[in-house]
């Protein structure tokens, strides 16, 4: 399996995982979803890829976008909630993988945007992950 499809599975697996994450989204996070995806929902973005390599090691350093739907009406109390959440379950976090290893994982930032439809709101938040990748 190539290291970015593992790391994507992995995130998936996180985000299902997660007891307070799940508690807010109930298992509805996606790659791409249907357009009658109910909110709160969760969509894992395109990754960025860049080299991360060492003395004799090939590493890669992922950025992921992870976006958190909300169509919340008190506010931007359950999009906050799910951006704590997300953090919580990756930032520092130990994990494994089958074909690399992870080395490290963080939420650099995270923030809320008001949606242009005046109703839903968009939380993103930032994951990067360094993976050493067996040859």
């Amino acid at each position: 399996m190539s290291a970015t499809n593992e790391l994507q599975a992995f995130i998936y697996g996180r985000l299902i995982g997660d007891p307070d994450v799940s508690g807010i989204v109930a298992g509805r996070v996606y790659d791409r979803p249907q357009k009658d995806a109910q909110p709160p929902y969760i969509t894992i973005g395109n990754p960025q890829i860049l080299p991360d390599d060492a003395q004799c090691i090939v590493g890669i350093a992922y950025t992921f976008q992870v976006d958190c739907w909300s169509v919340y009406q008190g506010g931007k109390k359950e999009v906050n909630a799910m951006i704590d959440a997300v953090r919580r379950a990756f930032h520092y976090r130990q994990g494994s993988l089958v074909d690399s290893a992870l080395v490290e994982m963080r939420v650099p930032s995270s923030f809320v945007l008001d949606d242009p439809d005046g109703i839903t709101k968009h939380g993103v938040v930032r994951l990067e992950i360094s993976v050493e990748v067996n040859q």
